[in-house]
């Protein structure tokens, strides 16, 4: 078992003790986790009761969602993302099947920067864009 630290992406004071093997354990305040224990290269956010968060390994940046797990570098991987005018949609496919088929609201900056993009704010264009990004992949890349 190999637990991580990982900062909301969202509310910064939030942390998610995220089992490698099993998944989401626990969520706590930040200020009960000593910051050099938190992942530099690592966060998450929770929709809709589901956490969706990437991670560095040795074999690349890790996407999961709850308990599953999908390597960013996997040629088998498909991020699909589209803007709507009061909604976004956002689609996973995996070796041809589809694991992740979501449409969510315009996300909220809370804690973020006033002027940070849109690109950077929402978690799954952020996804998205960095997925078939070679210097993310390696700088991700423990």
């Amino acid at each position: 078992m190999s637990t991580k630290l990982l900062r909301n992406r969202d509310i910064f004071n939030y942390i998610l003790e995220y089992d490698t093997s099993t998944g989401p354990l626990n969520e706590v305040s930040a200020l009960n986790v000593p910051e050099k224990k938190i992942e530099k290269l690592g966060n998450y956010i929770k929709l809709d009761k589901i956490y969706y968060g990437v991670y560095a390994t040795p074999d690349g940046p890790c996407f999961f969602f709850n308990n599953q797990k999908i390597l960013l570098n996997d040629p088998k991987v498909k991020f699909e993302h589209s803007k709507g005018k009061e909604q976004h949609y956002f689609r996973l496919t995996y070796n041809g099947e589809i694991k992740i088929d979501l449409k969510y609201d315009h996300w909220d900056d809370i804690d973020i920067d006033p002027w940070a993009e849109e690109d950077f704010i929402d978690f799954f264009i952020w996804l998205t864009k960095s997925s078939g990004n070679q210097e993310f992949i390696s700088m991700w890349t423990e």
